[in-house]
């Protein structure tokens, strides 16, 4: 904690940190300013992007190990029938999460509120036909992981 509340210290910017063990929320801490004059609160919304990234590999190896997936070689359009067009069909579950698809974003400057909605960012990218043939190139994929 000692260390999480240093970083805190010259109140440039704010931060929450919070632990939960089996079920139960032993660490939550939060400071410093979420805006010029308004401090970092426990109720602070806080924009997490590509964190999620991590989130979504521990979710699809939990799938793989229920069986509810078979393999990181299915094809995301089997799961999500929309992405499987402007040759996407063949791009797999694998591929997406190494960042080798093809699609590293939308193919065109987004609002906040566009990036902030799942409907129109999904929209977008399973639209776009990939920048290289899925499989053979590799680019961290900002907004489409």
């Amino acid at each position: 904690m000692a260390a999480f509340a240093g970083t805190l210290r010259d109140e440039r910017g704010g931060a929450a940190l919070a632990v939960t063990h089996r079920g139960q929320t032993v660490v939550s801490a939060q400071g410093g300013l979420a805006d010029v004059g308004r401090p970092w609160t426990a109720a602070t919304p806080t924009v997490i992007f590509s964190c999620t990234k991590g989130i979504a590999a521990v979710a699809i190896t939990m799938l793989l190990d229920r069986g509810s997936l078979s393999s990181l070689d299915e094809p995301v359009a089997r799961y999500w029938p929309e992405f499987g067009v402007a040759g996407k069909a063949d791009i797999s579950i694998g591929d997406a999460l190494a960042h080798r698809a093809g699609v590293p974003g939308p193919d065109r400057d987004l609002t906040l509120a566009e990036v902030l909605d799942g409907h129109t960012l999904a929209d977008d990218i399973a639209r776009r036909a990939p920048l290289w043939p899925p499989g053979s190139g590799h680019s961290y994929h900002t907004l489409s992981h």
